[in-house]
């Protein structure tokens, strides 16, 4: 199988499609927007300062996110294969990407979904704190039995704090400006790959990204 990296709109499915990947495959998954979240969590002056980006929905410091992300490849095995989810977000950091990751075989998988729907995913998300599993207020097949509790866990869901209408407008309108313009950058290359995630059949979308992802070596 082949290295990924996942470049999409918020809540296009980047998470879900990764978890799939790495159960049936192994795949390592690395998600800035989690290692944001981590960092935000904790009682320092960077955390409050990550708290407040990810709150407004702002992009955080190239340097910044690329240190995050270069210290967690750094305690991966050799052998592993790796997902990278929420970067490249700019075409500064797919050049720099392009000269750190030269030795692994990537491919760049462009996830597509309507961004009415885009919006729903965000401000309807609840997450249960202990199994991770989300909820979605406005879609009837993701709606919990019990209003606001966990179907497997019985516990409180909560909703994170970047899942807001302002926030989702902000992160869409800089992935409009500042990420769509690493397609073309990756397409040039020969290492992009559309995948429509707009379906409510997983099944069906996770069928045609095996076939992506899937080295012809295997």
């Amino acid at each position: 199988m082949r290295n990924i990296i996942f470049i999409a709109p918020p809540a296009a499915g980047k998470g879900t499609l990764s978890e799939y990947l790495v159960e049936k495959f192994n795949y390592k998954h690395i998600s800035t927007g989690n290692l944001l979240r981590k960092k935000a969590r904790e009682d320092t002056e960077d955390g409050k300062k990550m708290a407040t980006f990810l709150k407004t929905g702002q992009f955080v410091d190239d340097e910044y996110i690329i240190k995050l992300l270069c210290d967690e490849i750094k305690i991966l095995e050799a052998t592993d294969t790796i997902i990278l989810d929420g970067i490249p977000r700019n075409l500064f950091q797919a050049e720099y990407l392009e000269k750190y990751l030269s030795n692994m075989n990537f491919i760049v998988i462009h996830i597509t979904t309507d961004k009415n729907a885009l919006e729903q995913r965000v401000t309807g998300r609840y997450i249960c704190p202990d199994c991770n599993r989300t909820y979605n207020k406005f879609f009837e097949d993701l709606k919990p039995t019990k209003n606001g509790i966990c179907d497997e866990c019985n516990v409180a869901l909560f909703q994170r704090n970047d899942d807001n209408a302002n926030s989702f407008k902000i992160r869409y309108e800089n992935y409009l400006r500042d990420t769509l313009p690493v397609l073309d950058y990756y397409r040039i290359r020969g290492k992009l790959y559309e995948l429509d995630n707009s379906s409510s059949d997983l099944g069906s979308t996770y069928k045609r990204l095996v076939n992506i992802v899937r080295d012809k070596n295997d």
